[in-house]
């Protein structure tokens, strides 16, 4: 039902939207997110307690202990930063990993009481894009101890003690990564996405070959890849025909990524199909967005989906959590 879960959505220039009804009706947060001018890049939801929401912002990173109704601002180094990924340690929620742009990795073991910047030798800069960015980040679900990041415009980083010390991994290919995925279970898969292609490993991480994804376009623009909670066979891939398209498509797989198929959208997508938000209460639904500002539900893990009425302005975060 609608009115039993909460949408957030970021955009660039037009704060954090939040929809309390499902995405009937829409507003905005209060308190330190107010202002519609902030850029949100980051959201992720404590796994605990749904009540706690962090977002990552060209402000800072900001807090919100009611479902995303009222933020305040985590004091520390983060003010003022921009921060664009935010993980979670699946054993211990109260240590939090951030990725911010220029790219740097910093980690809380207080829950954003103190924090300090991990070594991983990121550059600050980066052609084609400027200043480089965290765009993906996250704890490996089954071993607390490996941690990733991926990086626009400066590689993949890979830490095996929990942020203590990290490698600079896939040498051999591009520099410009969007988003990873690793996939708990056995054999260790992990997916990474660069603009033009899609990574994969077999084996944990030690090697990566570039996969063969089918999509409806010739030169395909590839930005996230949702995992279904507790059912890792069951996949998403968001995709369009360029950075600046006006197509875009969402990929499924039901098979750990070894086939994927184009899943039949209520309308075609304005621009590629750019992140996905889901909550473990309800494996079944997810959110997902257009590049500029479509929204749709899916009831079914991503087979159907639903558009919503609300469109905004260039969305490039989106998740739900329960009310």
């Amino acid at each position: 039902m609608a009115d039993d879960f909460t949408i957030l959505a970021g955009t660039v220039g037009n704060g954090l939207w939040r929809s309390p009804d499902g995405g009937e009706t829409w507003g905005w947060g209060r308190g330190s997110l107010t202002f519609l001018d902030v850029r949100v890049y980051g959201l992720a939801v404590h796994p605990l307690d749904p009540s706690v929401v962090y977002v990552g912002t060209d402000t800072g990173l900001h807090r919100s202990t009611d479902r995303g109704e009222v933020f305040e601002l985590v004091d520390g180094p983060l003010a003022g930063i921009d921060v664009w990924r935010i993980a979670f340690d699946p054993v211990d929620p109260e240590t939090i990993f951030v990725g911010t742009r220029p790219g740097q990795i910093l980690r809380t073991r207080d829950a954003g009481k103190s924090w300090e910047v991990l070594p991983a030798d990121i550059a600050a800069t980066g052609a084609p894009a400027g200043r480089t960015r965290l765009t993906g980040l996250q704890v490996d679900p089954d071993d607390r101890n490996q941690v990733w990041g991926c990086i626009e415009v400066d590689g993949v980083r890979r830490s095996r003690d929990g942020g203590a010390t990290w490698t600079h991994e896939l040498l051999g290919f591009t520099r410009d990564f969007h988003w990873l995925s690793i996939l708990p279970g056995s054999p260790k898969r992990i997916f990474m996405t660069t603009p033009g292609y899609v990574l994969r490993s077999d084996d944990g991480g030690e090697s990566f070959q570039q996969f063969d994804v089918p999509t409806p376009y010739p030169s395909p623009y590839f930005r996230e890849m949702f995992v279904k909670p507790g059912d890792p066979d069951v996949l998403l891939l968001g995709v369009g025909e360029h950075v600046f398209g006006a197509q875009g498509a969402v990929l499924r797989s039901t098979d750990r990524g070894e086939t994927w198929s184009s899943v039949p959208m209520p309308n075609p997508p304005n621009s590629p199909i750019w992140g996905f938000g889901s909550h473990h209460s309800n494996p079944e639904r997810v959110v997902t967005n257009s590049h500029y500002g479509e929204l749709y539900v899916s009831e079914d893990a991503g087979a159907s989906w639903r558009k919503l009425d609300r469109e905004l302005t260039d969305v490039r975060v989106v998740t739900w959590l329960p009310n």
